[in-house]
């Protein structure tokens, strides 16, 4: 509870931070560039948190499983290797490379080398280091996009954001990991490669496509009304999923501490004393969402000054959703102790056709409002299947 409570504490703060600058990016810059600027993200976060989650799970699920021996230079070099594979993809699948699209791919490599070097410390339990790397990120982010705005007020753009974005990610994950790692080993090209082979083995093939598609799961909603409406609309979502974002810092810090922890319990008793503790924040958390969702009527107006009116009410959608996630956020982890990776992909490939079919129906019918609706019938579902596996795995376990 007390690592919960200390990670917690500083993601509040860095949250809050990014918060600010979420709100006042929705008020400073027009329709059109903040559209473009959630569908960038989208494409960023589809292949930095597919890269960052499934190598945080590799690192530590699979530590004491053929991974232990392995040096850190070979997890980064894999990482590397493949975002150059995107990298020379997207260039050839545009036919043209602009700031945006540098500042894409720049911000898929700070993202994902900024998350596993926070992986390194999760594994270590060092959740200070942890938790710094996140702060330390957040206020320069935070004081060098307040200069931006000041600078430059309604004239903003979204590279300029994505520029500041990616650079201060990379620059961090340099002072942080520098200590933790031998260049000549980053040099080490075979080890890369058999790093991926040994990924790909045996129930680790499925994680991956686990992880891949979750991540294209939590962007399918912006990437269909990309496509299946128009920037109005887009934005009026990616407006009302900056203040989700905020809920979801108590998910992040819940898992962040989680899944180390659930690696290392052996009986019935540990688990039951996890789920009393997390029941136990549920009392809180629910309660401030709530409050939350019915203050926005008139908060959020407020905020962007009337420009997407459609954003409270997606917003109250979402906030249900975060409850969904909250309240079966520790079954996702233990699933993942017992390997059940194969089950776990199962279920996302069905929760990504269903997605689909739901946004093809509502968003044509709702716009904005309609994608929102969607991903709350989604996450319900497939939660509460990981809930369902879970408890069969509990009862595998013995008493104490």
């Amino acid at each position: 509870m007390q690592s919960i409570l200390r990670v917690f504490s500083f993601d509040m703060m860095s949250k809050i931070l990014i918060g600010i600058i979420g709100i006042l990016l929705i008020r400073y810059m027009d329709t059109s560039e903040y559209a473009l600027y959630t569908f960038s993200l989208s494409i960023i976060n589809i292949v930095a948190q597919t890269l960052s989650n499934t190598f945080r799970r590799f690192y530590i699920v699979g530590y004491d499983n053929g991974f232990k021996d392995k040096q850190i230079e070979s997890f980064i070099g894999a990482q590397l290797l493949i975002i150059i594979c995107f990298a020379l993809f997207f260039i050839f699948y545009t036919q043209k490379v602009d700031i945006v699209d540098f500042l894409i791919i720049n911000t898929i490599f700070g993202i994902t080398f900024l998350e596993f070097t926070k992986t390194i410390f999760q594994r270590e339990l060092n959740f200070k280091q942890f938790s710094k790397i996140e702060i330390v990120r957040s206020l320069t982010f935070f004081f060098l996009t307040i200069i931006l705005i000041y600078t430059l007020k309604y004239n903003l753009n979204a590279w300029q954001v994505l520029l500041i974005q990616s650079n201060t990610m990379i620059l961090i994950t340099v002072a942080f990991l520098w200590n933790k790692i031998k260049i000549k080993n980053l040099l080490k090209f075979n080890d890369f490669i058999q790093t991926g082979k040994e990924i790909v083995r045996g129930p680790y093939k499925y994680l991956i496509f686990y992880v891949f598609f979750s991540t294209i799961l939590s962007q399918l909603d912006v990437l269909m009304l990309k496509y299946l409406s128009n920037n109005y609309h887009l934005a009026n979502y990616g407006s009302a999923f900056r203040y989700y974002s905020l809920l979801l810092l108590a998910l992040g810090s819940i898992n962040s501490v989680l899944l180390p922890v659930i690696q290392n319990i052996k009986t019935r008793s540990e688990v039951d004393t996890i789920y009393s503790k997390h029941n136990k924040l549920l009392i809180v958390f629910i309660p401030i969402v709530l409050l939350g969702a019915w203050l926005s009527n008139w908060v959020l107006p407020i905020i962007d000054m009337g420009k997407y009116p459609d954003a409270v009410f997606i917003f109250q959608i979402l906030s249900f959703s975060a409850i969904i996630s909250f309240v079966f956020s520790p079954h996702t982890n233990f699933v993942m102790k017992f390997e059940d990776f194969k089950f776990l992909f199962c279920i996302i490939i069905v929760a990504v056709i269903l997605n689909i079919i739901l946004n093809l129906i509502a968003i044509p019918l709702y716009g904005s409002i309609g994608a929102a609706l969607s991903t709350l019938i989604t996450f319900g579902f497939s939660n509460s299947m990981t809930f369902i596996r879970a408890q069969k795995h509990r009862k595998s376990l013995p008493v104490s």
